[in-house]
Formats: structure tokens, sequence, C-alpha cells
């Protein structure tokens, strides 16, 4: 009995997350909340900016919320390239995202990604902080390179 039990306790989490989305976008959004802090905070260190907290404080929800935006932007990428390309062979949809070579239609929308990031990063969010271009230029550049959607590069199953 203590058997059937454990095994039942061991599937339940992966239903779970078919039952109940939310605990699962609940768990992305926080990883990305703490990457994205993580990111801003080791880059103002490496570079030795000043007023790190503050400057953490009052641009992370923006860096957040574009981040999110610019995998969005990244997907629909990946869905145009994918959908152009299967329309001019004789694969189906379903086969760019199986197959070995699907790293190279993913990469289009990795680049589209980072380069949203950095963009939206560079000309919105520290736009009104007192940093110089300079630096605005290197934190938005390693927010982008770093954030960038590389899971997109995993094949589906």
């Amino acid at each position: 009995m203590n058997h059937i039990f454990l095994t039942a306790n061991l599937i339940f989490p992966m239903w779970g997350l078919f039952l109940f989305p939310s605990v699962f976008i609940i768990w992305l959004l926080l990883g990305n909340f703490i990457i994205d802090s993580a990111v801003l905070l080791i880059t103002m260190a490496v570079f030795k900016y000043d007023g790190k907290w503050k400057l953490w404080r009052s641009n992370i929800i923006l860096i957040w919320i574009f981040g999110f935006l610019s995998d969005l932007i990244g997907a629909l990428v990946n869905l145009a390239v994918c959908a152009l390309f299967s329309s001019f062979t004789s694969l189906d949809f379903d086969a760019f995202l199986k197959t070995p070579t699907a790293q190279i239609f993913a990469l289009p929308g990795i680049i589209a990604a980072g380069t949203a990031i950095y963009l939206f990063n560079y000309s919105v969010t520290f736009r009104k902080s007192s940093l110089d271009r300079g630096q605005i230029h290197r934190l938005a550049f390693w927010l982008a390179v770093i954030t960038a959607p590389y899971t997109m590069l995993l094949p589906t199953v």
C-alpha cells in the first residue's frame, strides 16, 4: 500500500502542471525575475557601478516585463520561420521542432529576442537613470546576451 501511495505522489507533480498550469507559471515568473536580477547586479558589480541597489529597485520590473515581451517576439519569429519553411518543403510544421537541425530554425528567434531585450533596455528601461550611454550600453548588452531565450535551441519531444 505504501508503495502505491509513493508512486502516486511521484506522478502527481507532472499531472499537477497540466491541471494547474498556474503553479508552473509562478515558478517561471520567479525564475526569470531571479535570473534578471542576478545578471543586472553581477554586471553592475563587474563594471563597478555606484548605487547598484537603487538602480536595481528602479529598473528590475521593466527589465523583467521587457524580457517576457522579447521572448514572445522571439517565439513569433520562430513560428514565422517554421511556417515559411514548411510551406516550401515536404516537412510538416512539427518536424522542424523535432529534428536535430531545429537549432538552425531557432537562431532567428533567439537573435530577435536578444535584439529586442537590448533595444528595450537601452532605449526605455535605463533612459531615466543617471548612467551614461556607455554604461547603459554595457548593461543592455549583457542582459541581452545572457538572458536571451537559449532554451529555444532544445528540440521538443
